[in-house]
């Protein structure tokens, strides 16, 4: 059997390391380093708990090495192992009877586009910027499972629209229509956040 170097490896396309999975271990090794934090992070996102979120990973991969005669190569091999980790967090989700989305996770990065300044803030702006993510945490919270899903897939997983549809089973148009009804409830929120808080100001002077 033919041990292909470590750079053969690392030059190696997602669908042709699977294909090498039962002849060179470094064939799985470089797909979990290509995937693993990818996983754990849309896991973290759905479940909202790291311990979830890193069992749902090894079990990824787990159902990776058992199933990988099943990949026929029809998707993206990214799209078949994402839809494996997303059944795996709705079973987890089933089985906790609760769902918790993003927790902590706004400290790394903003949803849905939103930047704060690259410049040093002020206190007042640091203030701001805290209240929008506890807003956007409670508002995510309140979202449907299947809005919570589909914006977490294209705004955080930057999966396309296509993709999204394929792992979820349903058509391009629903998944857009998810992300749309997402967006304008998190929208709604923020704008009535900013609302207020022109109203306080106006009221202390």
């Amino acid at each position: 059997m033919k041990i292909l170097r470590l750079r053969d490896i690392k030059d190696r396309t997602d669908e042709e390391l699977v294909s090498l999975l039962s002849q060179d271990k470094r064939a799985l090794q470089e797909l979990v380093h290509r995937y693993q934090n990818p996983i754990y992070n849309f896991a973290r996102r759905l479940l909202g708990n790291q311990e979830d979120a890193f069992d749902v990973t090894q079990e990824t991969f787990v159902r990776l090495i058992n199933s990988a005669h099943a990949f026929k190569g029809l998707s993206r091999f990214s799209t078949w192992l994402f839809t494996i980790a997303a059944n795996l967090c709705r079973d987890h989700l089933r089985e906790r009877k609760k769902l918790v989305l993003w927790e902590n996770d706004l400290e790394e990065k903003n949803p849905g586009g939103l930047t704060l300044t690259e410049d040093l803030p002020s206190a007042e702006e640091i203030v701001e910027a805290q209240e929008l993510r506890e807003e956007l945490v409670r508002k995510l919270d309140q979202l449907s499972p299947k809005l919570r899903e589909a914006i977490v897939l294209v705004d955080i997983q930057e999966l396309k629209y296509a993709e999204i549809a394929e792992m979820l089973g349903i058509s391009i148009g629903t998944v857009k229509s998810r992300v749309s009804r997402a967006r304008e409830e998190l929208r709604a929120s923020l704008i009535q956040l900013r609302e207020q808080k022109t109203e306080e100001e106006s009221q202390t002077f």
